[in-house]
């Protein structure tokens, strides 16, 4: 995030300390200072013993110069909403809040994106600072209607706020589609959007069925007590199949005749080899995260598992959809 002050604020003495806790923010390189007013480099808050601050405000103006910076945030005299224009005490609340991921599973589905900032160094490594930092913040929330539930929960901590709560939270929600083709329509998806839109909160719903879809089948030979059988048969399934075949619970005890379509072509002995999923061997959902931490994946890899999609770029758009929140 890129933050303006207006250049009035550095010549009111009653101001100066909470200038300094934005400075703090901008020495950390948590956000990043426009500067397009030299003036201020002579102010009176500057000459209230900071004058080491004249180095980082020449860096600021000449940077906002040369590559044309836009703000992303204003801090003034008073609130406009609709400009991102914010005073100063609400503006350190806003750059204060960590950025939230709400995820249902924060452990598990956790190791899913740091395995994209990880992957995605040169997008992913802004992201990967900050989770270190602790400004990202990876949130539990189980299933789809708890997330739902945790977020209005969060909100009303602000009711107490002179702006509308949603201004203050930054978040995002990243959730499996749980869809078992890419057409069919899951109304737990559906409120999660509307809900979201309403609400200013970003959100991500995979277009594969899972996370764990996300996973090259070659690496699942890596977990200790895999069925090797399993995924020499998960792997001659098609792409689309691959998608969206359970991999935790395989076809949940449906028979033949009970399958999605997109499973219509599978022989018995393919269907009897993969009814079960993966969960009778290993903790599917524990085991497989962890995969994308290894050293062994690349970035080519995941973007090869999505060259099919009609988002053949969804993991770099979800680190994107993050670093914008940033």
């Amino acid at each position: 995030m890129v933050v303006k002050i207006d250049t009035s604020l550095f010549s009111d003495e009653g101001l100066f300390t909470k200038i300094d806790r934005c400075f703090f923010y901008f020495y950390e390189r948590r956000y990043d200072f426009y500067l397009d007013d030299e003036s201020i480099i002579d102010s009176e808050w500057i000459k209230e013993a900071r004058l080491q601050n004249g180095e980082l405000m020449m860096e600021a103006f000449e940077r906002t110069v040369q590559n044309s910076l836009s703000f992303d945030l204003t801090i003034s005299d008073n609130n406009n909403v609709e400009d991102d224009v914010y005073t100063i005490d609400e503006a350190l609340f806003i750059l204060n809040n960590p950025v939230c991921i709400f995820l249902e599973n924060a452990v598990n589905d956790g190791n899913f994106i740091l395995g994209l900032f990880n992957k995605f160094k040169s997008k992913g490594r802004k992201c990967l600072k900050f989770f270190n930092e602790g400004w990202i913040l990876f949130k539990n929330a189980g299933g789809k209607n708890d997330i739902i539930n945790q977020i209005r929960n969060m909100l009303t901590t602000y009711e107490q706020r002179d702006l509308d709560n949603k201004i203050y939270l930054r978040a995002i929600v990243i959730v499996d589609s749980d869809k078992k083709n890419p057409t069919e329509i899951i109304e737990a998806n559906n409120v999660l959007v509307e809900f979201c839109n309403l609400n200013n909160i970003t959100l991500h719903i995979l277009e594969k069925r899972e996370m764990e879809n996300y996973m090259p089948i070659e690496m699942l030979n890596d977990i200790e007590d895999i069925n090797s059988e399993k995924v020499e048969a998960i792997a001659n399934l098609n792409k689309v199949q691959q998608d969206y075949y359970d991999l935790d619970d395989g076809f949940r005890g449906k028979s033949r005749n009970e399958l999605d379509n997109i499973f219509a072509d599978l022989t018995n002995e393919q269907y009897n080899t993969l009814k079960n999923g993966l969960s009778q061997e290993i903790k599917t959902k524990i085991e497989v995260p962890k995969l994308f931490l290894s050293n062994k994946i690349t970035h080519e890899d995941l973007n090869n598992k999505c060259s099919h999609q009609l988002d053949s770029n969804e993991l770099l758009n979800i680190i994107d959809k993050i670093d914008s929140l940033l």
